[in-house]
């Protein structure tokens, strides 16, 4: 949203809880801070303000219109979605086509085959989720170094034909900064997470033929958040099943589920 309309919103609001007919601000703030008495020296040699009752009054009803004003904008659907973004920490976006990522070749992943050989091998505690959702297993741990990364692989054990069901737990030390960006169309929601806070996407980017295309598919979820030093990553992937039959699927997790799961990683 532009300054200029921004400002005349807040304007017009201001003006509908306290018309300039009844209260002509201007002169009176003049007058305050143009009197030679406004200012007076304290017998220490320091400085005291003389407020009147009246201009306090009238700074005070100001500040809560302007805060009124404010409130009912961020509680409109584009006030929230202003909100949402101006306080986006994890994810970074890009516009919803661009280029394939460039061929870096192929990643160092090397197996981990338990928490304590790649608590070793990175010099930091790996958390682990103490709930996991029905049907829901341990796969396998992974690092690759290039990144600094270390993942947990989970998967639903009981899906059926082509259905398939996962999650990803990505720990590392340094910022996201610019990797992985989410699609510009796409919503960055702020979310609790036990006493911190993190965001939430929707969506996946897809290949369409010589680039890719973000794609808004409940199918494809992704959290972010930072704790105590370290920096998580929580995927959701799930193919095989129509979007609209989403709901009805014991393989699905909700937004509330992958919270649950990114709260108790102890």
């Amino acid at each position: 949203m532009k300054t200029n309309l921004f400002e005349s919103y807040l304007k017009q609001r201001a003006e509908e809880m306290a018309p300039a007919t009844n209260i002509n601000l201007m002169p009176g703030i003049l007058t305050h801070f143009s009197s030679k008495q406004s200012v007076l020296p304290f017998s220490t040699g320091g400085l005291r303000m003389k407020h009147s009752l009246n201009t306090i009054t009238i700074l005070l009803t100001v500040a809560l219109a302007l805060t009124l004003a404010l409130g009912f904008f961020i509680a409109t659907p584009a006030g929230s979605t202003w909100a949402q973004e101006f306080i986006a920490l994890f994810f970074n976006k890009a516009p919803d086509s661009r280029p394939f990522d460039a061929d870096d070749g192929t990643p160092v992943i090397t197996p981990v085959a338990s928490i304590a050989e790649g608590e070793a091998m990175t010099g930091w505690h790996i958390y682990q989720p103490t709930w996991l959702p029905d049907g829901f297993v341990f796969y396998d741990t992974e690092y690759r170094p290039n990144a600094d990364c270390i993942t947990q692989s989970y998967g639903y054990q009981k899906t059926i034909g082509m259905v398939s069901s996962y999650f990803f737990i990505g720990q590392r030390k340094s910022p996201f900064n610019e990797l992985w960006p989410v699609g510009e169309s796409s919503l960055i929601e702020t979310v609790q997470i036990g006493d911190t806070t993190g965001e939430y996407v929707i969506g996946v980017w897809g290949g369409a033929g010589d680039h890719l295309e973000w794609e808004a598919l409940p199918q494809f979820q992704h959290l972010r958040w930072q704790k105590d030093g370290t920096y998580f990553d929580l995927e959701f992937a799930m193919f095989g099943v129509d979007a609209k039959d989403l709901t009805k699927s014991p393989y699905y997790l909700t937004k509330d589920q992958l919270i649950t799961l990114a709260a108790n990683m102890k």
